[in-house]
């Protein structure tokens, strides 16, 4: 998979190197000014400022290390100039790497407590459950369009939007709190929802970190 330029903002290459003034918003590698880093290297940097932020054990940063980094590179355009941002990309927003991450150990965090299997029971949806089934059915569809176009974008997007919907869903329909129906049926939502997020986290190599 190709992507474009990768270069670094101000805040990033000063973390990166401490030892130059650098005075332009957007940084560009330089061999010649000795301004450049590796993927190790970046891996290293990345992972160190996760476990200070989060007090992390070094395993588990590295892996959200490793999944920012991929996400960075992969989510966006192939044309599109790529800035990597430490501040950016630790965020917990809508399309960062943390976000889709922290979604999917929400989503493992609710069958661990839970005692029983989901159940397709048929009922009458809300709106939020709607909304995360309609989406879940359009994943052949994005996964077909990317094939075709060789193209991860829209299969980014689909992502992040199927996370945004499932936050959603998380914070206004309770699971194991509703009434039995309603909860088998929550939980073989969830269930669903864990597949296709493992699924595409594959496809983007981003690890499954089930408590973040």
């Amino acid at each position: 998979y190709a992507y474009e330029i990768v270069t670094l903002t101000k805040n990033t290459a000063e973390k990166l190197f401490p030892n130059y003034k650098i005075e332009s918003e957007i940084v560009h590698m330089s061999g010649r000014k000795g301004i450049y880093v590796n993927a190790d290297d970046l891996l290293e940097a990345l992972t160190n400022e996760i476990v200070k932020r989060n007090n992390y054990d070094k395993e588990k940063a590295k892996k959200i290390a490793i999944s920012v980094i991929r996400w960075e590179l992969e989510r966006k355009n192939p044309k599109t100039l790529i800035k990597f941002d430490f501040e950016e990309v630790l965020k917990y927003e809508q399309g960062t790497a943390i976000y889709l991450l922290y979604t999917y150990a929400r989503l493992k965090n609710i069958l661990e407590k839970a005692k029983e299997k989901g159940k397709a029971i048929k009922k009458e949806l809300n709106e939020n459950e709607k909304n995360v089934l309609n989406l879940l059915l359009k994943y052949p569809i994005v996964i077909e369009n990317s094939c075709k176009t060789l193209n991860l974008t829209q299969l980014a997007d689909y992502l992040v939007n199927l996370c945004f919907v499932i936050n959603e869903f998380y914070e206004k329909c309770p699971v194991l709190q509703a009434s039995e129906n309603e909860k088998l049926f929550r939980l073989w939502l969830v269930e669903l929802c864990i597949d296709i997020l493992e699924k595409i986290f594959y496809i983007f190599g981003l690890e499954k970190i089930e408590r973040i």
